[in-house]
């Protein structure tokens, strides 16, 4: 299904891909444009194009609609991605409506600051203002913003890349008041009026460069209240533009590709997308990538079904893979290679054991199934057993290590678990049994 389909199955009023055009692809509430251009390069999924705003005076114009802006709403929600070159040091407006005293907009103040407001003269004359991440350029980002009137919720919200930010004043983001009252027109890039912040006049203007794909709102309505897997997994994991993407093919081929692609990964709304392997089914890919701390997605998994398990073998663990998106039906887990280290001892003189055997398997608890074999083997001349282990989550086990078959005997001991994220590094001391 495509990413437009996506967002209209959440109940959108108005889409507007902008992808060629201004057009609303479910309402009626087509944009106008004027000195912007449909020759951008695409942000999102099943996109060509997106528009571009060049000059301060470009903007696209929303007509004057109940569901948009020309009545009080108790719930509303809009929500879109955006790409800037460049960034102005006095406050610019992404999108809004309305003017400095009644609003709806998402601002960049003073720089690449985002900040989401509402305000009105009678209930929040100074704004309702939540601060989301600095903006950096030439990156892709999808914002929502939502208002919730007193009887919906009593909050406004902001999510950039399916991530709340609640940085707010008041701290509350309470409006306190039933709904939200009418403003002026919607506008994509530069305002069509007076506007500004905190309730003041301000010179404002568009963001040179900026860049629009797959706007929508919601008027007021229960869908408005959109919840946060439905902004996660639906609006911004489905519709991201991977930096990076592994085609179907067999595991072996596949692994081969991925192998192939830069190890240092940079802050992207999705770094690689991997689709599913021939045949269908769960497969398994190594991965020695580090990531930037920025990026929303490191894996996405395109697959319909399937599970797809990612194993970190960076030994660094330094920028590891740690963020998995499975938005159409699949799942993928990340898990981290490592190496179990067990090392037996005499008790009486802590002399190494060689042929020690050493057995550990899964209990329950964790994601493998009970009795499920980890380690089966036996010490080395040094006392030392080893095997890898891949890492999801705290695996709980059954353990124990003897000395049986060649003399010197020893009796049974036991290791403790569970298995974590810091590996096992245990030595376990045999009392003679001879």
């Amino acid at each position: 299904m495509a990413y437009g389909n996506d967002i209209d199955g959440l109940g959108a009023d108005h889409r507007w891909d902008l992808d060629g055009n201004a057009n609303d692809s479910i309402g009626t509430a087509t944009g106008t444009n004027a000195g912007g251009i449909f020759t951008g390069p695409a942000l999102t999924k099943d996109a060509t194009n997106s528009w571009e705003g060049n000059n301060f005076t470009d903007r696209v114009t929303l007509p004057t609609v109940t569901t948009i802006n020309n009545s009080a709403q108790a719930r509303k929600a809009v929500c879109g991605w955006v790409e800037f070159t460049e960034f102005s040091p006095h406050p610019v407006r992404i999108y809004g409506e309305g003017t400095n005293t009644t609003c709806f907009q998402f601002c960049m103040g003073y720089g690449n600051n985002l900040t989401f407001e509402c305000t009105e003269p009678t209930n929040f004359a100074t704004g309702l203002q939540i601060f989301g991440p600095p903006l950096v350029p030439n990156r892709v980002y999808h914002i929502c913003g939502i208002f919730l009137g007193n009887a919906q919720g009593n909050e406004i919200k902001l999510f950039v890349d399916g991530i709340e930010y609640t940085n707010a004043d008041p701290l509350d983001r309470q409006p306190n008041t039933a709904s939200l009252d009418s403003r002026g027109v919607g506008v994509f890039g530069d305002p069509a009026g007076t506007t500004g912040l905190g309730g003041a006049v301000i010179i404002q203007q568009c963001v040179t460069n900026g860049r629009y794909q797959h706007w929508a709102a919601w008027g007021d309505e229960a869908d408005a209240n959109l919840t946060d897997s439905e902004i996660r997994d639906t609006l911004f994991e489905r519709g991201a533009l991977a930096d990076f993407s592994i085609p179907s093919s067999l595991e072996a081929t596949m692994q081969i590709s991925l192998d192939a692609i830069a190890d240092a990964q940079g802050d992207a709304p999705c770094c690689i997308e991997i689709e599913a392997v021939t045949g269908g089914g769960d497969f398994t890919l190594t991965s020695d990538k580090t990531f930037d701390p920025l990026a929303s997605i490191h894996y996405r998994y395109n697959g319909t079904a399937g599970e797809l398990t990612i194993v970190n073998i960076d030994d660094t663990q330094q920028g590891n893979a740690s963020i998995g998106s499975a938005p159409f039906g699949g799942s993928i887990v990340i898990a981290t290679r490592q190496t179990l280290t067990v090392t037996v001892k005499d008790a009486a003189d802590f002399s190494a054991i060689s042929g020690a055997r050493v057995y550990i398997e899964a209990d329950t608890g964790g994601d493998l199934v009970a009795g499920t074999e980890i380690m089966n083997t036996t010490t080395n001349v040094s006392g030392l057993a080893t095997v890898s282990h891949d890492y999801t989550t705290d695996q709980p086990i059954i353990a124990r290590v003897r000395k049986g078959s060649t003399s010197t005997y020893y009796k049974e001991n036991i290791i403790g678990g569970p298995l974590t994220s810091t590996a096992l590094n245990e030595t376990v001391l045999l009392v003679p049994d001879e």
